[in-house]
């Protein structure tokens, strides 16, 4: 069983607005929750940790408000999770996701499909 609990998780986006000009610009989680594939109808949304796990399935979902870049170019972007718990090691894996959801009703049995992975560590 791996299980990961998550409490904070700071994004740091370097953009490019003038030509040969970068700038480093935070963001903060605009909702966050996780779903959890035994308890389906369940929504973990208020929850304080962000879980993942494989049993059981647990799996986290994060969203950034990024609407202020719109018009810019993104020359690199670092996501910083910081995870206090860890009670078996694994691999996550960053996965797009395909959908909407709301950190309010999302639950594994609603939950958008996940698209391609963007990296695993």
């Amino acid at each position: 069983m791996k299980i990961f609990s998550v409490s904070h998780i700071i994004p740091t986006l370097l953009l490019v607005f003038i030509p040969l000009s970068i700038q480093a610009v935070t963001f903060s989680v605009n909702q966050d929750a996780f779903t959890q594939d035994n308890k389906p109808s369940t929504n973990f949304g208020r929850a304080l940790r962000l879980k993942v796990s494989d049993s059981p399935m647990k799996i986290g979902f994060i969203e950034f408000d990024v609407s202020s870049l719109s018009g810019n170019v993104v020359q690199a972007a670092q996501l910083h999770l910081e995870v206090p718990v860890v009670v078996d090691g694994g691999n996550v894996s960053l996965m797009l996701v395909n959908g909407s959801w709301s950190e309010g009703t999302i639950t594994a049995n609603n939950q958008p499909s996940l698209g391609a992975t963007i990296l695993t560590f």
